[in-house]
């Protein structure tokens, strides 16, 4: 037990007291195995006597507790692999057992889907600090992707409706949610490798555009629409790109609808298994209501983000104000230059022999 050198202790036993002992002779007792849970101890600092059984139970807790939160925290990736590792190798099990088969399954859907989105959010808001993904927002990307499922669940059902396709709405849905929590993870992780390999592959020197930045706050300033559909923005990069880079951007653009396939056989499969319904066909509409979503989406985002700029009151002034801006700071940096320059070590350097003249 830990107690601290300056403490005094008392033992009472059999309505007999005993003491004052020293923190060292009460560690020592405690050791030896002298004290008894029937006992009751009191020390300096303590109100009243309390029984020594209750004193080891208080000692005891914090560990207890520190190691059911290890336990927990453990079992959560464990929970979550189990749950995927059994979609994926038993999809039509899986969906007889834990699908539209209960009121709590929408639920356990849910919890499974913010799970994994959690993880991939917190992981996404760490990568947008990092070099290759300076100026953009990570989570407001994958927060897009809640919206895509709030209209592609309907939609599939709509869709199994029309084809006389006996399901249930909530079956769709958690059937969505479980395939699409799945498809964040390698989405996710396939994105953040090309990101990198775009930025390796890009050619000289990362510029700030001024101008873009200027406006883009500018337009997140006055709207509150345009922020929440762009996100913050520390800077505008303008990043000169090589021939293979231009191919990498192309792929990373494109590579989420190849992605997609194997997830739409999934929920075909997922539906399938609990409705008896044609996997062939609802791997299709899958398909058909991603193709049509993603790009839907974004097209929508963008138009809309066009009609904020339009009606925006940026336009007005803006290079003046801009020029007011920077035009100090740049004044000043060219002094500094010449200053640098103006030094033997300047010339001798040879990193700036054009400023001077």
């Amino acid at each position: 037990m830990s107690s601290s050198s300056g403490v005094v202790w008392y033992i009472s036993r059999d309505n007999q007291r005993f003491g004052p002992f020293s923190a060292e002779e009460f560690r020592r007792f405690e050791r030896e195995g002298q004290l008894v849970p029937t006992d009751s101890v009191w020390h300096t600092g303590l109100d009243d006597w309390i029984a020594y059984g209750d004193y080891l139970t208080g000692q005891r807790a914090p560990r207890r507790a520190l190691r059911l939160l290890l336990r927990r925290a453990l079992r959560f990736p464990a929970d979550i692999f189990a749950t995927a590792f059994a979609i994926v190798r038993r999809p039509t099990e899986f969906a007889k057992s834990r699908i539209d088969t209960g009121p709590r399954d929408l639920g356990r859907a849910v919890y499974f889907y913010m799970n994994i989105f959690v993880l991939l959010f917190l992981i996404g808001s760490s990568l947008t600090y990092l070099d290759f993904y300076a100026g953009a927002s990570q989570p407001r990307e994958l927060a897009w992707l809640a919206i895509q499922i709030a209209v592609a669940a309907p939609l599939l059902f709509v869709l199994n409706v029309i084809a006389r396709q006996r399901v249930r709405f909530s079956g769709v849905a958690q059937g969505v949610l479980y395939t699409d929590a799945l498809f964040l993870v390698p989405l996710t992780l396939v994105g953040f490798v090309l990101s990198y390999l775009i930025f390796s592959q890009s050619s000289g020197q990362r510029e700030i555009d001024i101008l873009g930045t200027e406006f883009e706050q500018c337009l997140a300033g006055e709207s509150f629409l345009y922020w929440l559909l762009r996100g913050d923005l520390q800077f505008f990069l303008h990043l000169p790109k090589t021939r293979s880079a231009e191919y990498v951007e192309f792929a990373k653009d494109c590579f989420q609808y190849v992605l997609a396939f194997p997830f739409c056989v999934l929920f075909g499969r997922l539906l399938h298994g609990r409705y008896s319904v044609s996997a062939l066909l609802n791997t299709v509409l899958a398909i058909v209501v991603f193709s049509l979503i993603v790009p839907g989406v974004f097209h929508g985002r963008e138009k809309m983000k066009a009609v904020l700029v339009q009606n925006s009151g940026c336009h007005h002034g803006f290079a003046q104000r801009v020029s007011r801006k920077y035009k100090p700071i740049a004044a000043r940096e060219a002094d500094s230059c010449k200053n640098k320059c103006a030094t033997a070590s300047g010339f001798r350097n040879g990193w700036c022999l054009g400023i001077i003249g």
